[in-house]
């Protein structure tokens, strides 16, 4: 009998196993590193869209605002804020939820300026927004002038309720007509 060793060692061996090692491990981090991207693209979109309709629902309450400052329920004088009025717009005819002299509001004379807020509603189910709207009348510091002031805050979701947390998820948006002269 040949006593010979069968088993002869490779001391070359090893290499593709690390070779191989190494281009798993880069692959993966190169995957992680694209998923991260993609997740932040994703929650930047979305953020982007629910501001966009929050911005939507302020601009159509702004709107049903002017219409409202043009019709008969917003006058000059303070007799227009002492019953709730309702106003027709987007197939809904919100009531006035608030009214009455302010104490004061920058740019305006004390004693004229007077306030009346809405809340709109748009659209039904998970498509419905929001837009609170408030109305301010008044005359310029100098007593000039009639003040029109229009401020409407459009939300992604419904409104929200006073004295209750604000959902994390509520997205506001505020825009502001001001109309300074003869109406």
């Amino acid at each position: 009998m040949k006593s010979s060793s069968i088993y002869q060692v490779n001391r070359n061996g090893g290499y593709t196993l690390l070779f191989a090692m190494l281009t798993a491990a880069l692959v993966l981090g190169v995957a992680v590193f694209i998923i991260s991207i993609s997740r932040g693209q994703y929650l930047l979109s979305s953020t982007a869209r629910e501001s966009m309709f929050a911005v939507y629902a302020a601009d159509s309450g702004l709107e049903c605002g002017s219409l409202a400052a043009v019709s008969t329920l917003l006058s000059t004088t303070s007799a227009a804020y002492d019953s709730a009025g309702t106003i027709s717009c987007g197939g809904s005819e919100p009531q006035i939820s608030a009214y009455g002299q302010l104490a004061e509001y920058a740019g305006l004379k004390n004693d004229t300026a007077y306030k009346a807020g809405v809340s709109i509603i748009f659209g039904t189910g998970v498509n419905t927004r929001c837009a609170q709207v408030a109305f301010i009348k008044g005359m310029t510091e100098d007593g000039l002038y009639p003040v029109t002031i229009i401020e409407s805050r459009g939300y992604n979701r419904d409104c929200p309720a006073a004295n209750t947390p604000i959902d994390p998820l509520t997205v506001e948006r505020a825009l502001v007509l001001t109309h300074v002269g003869q109406e």
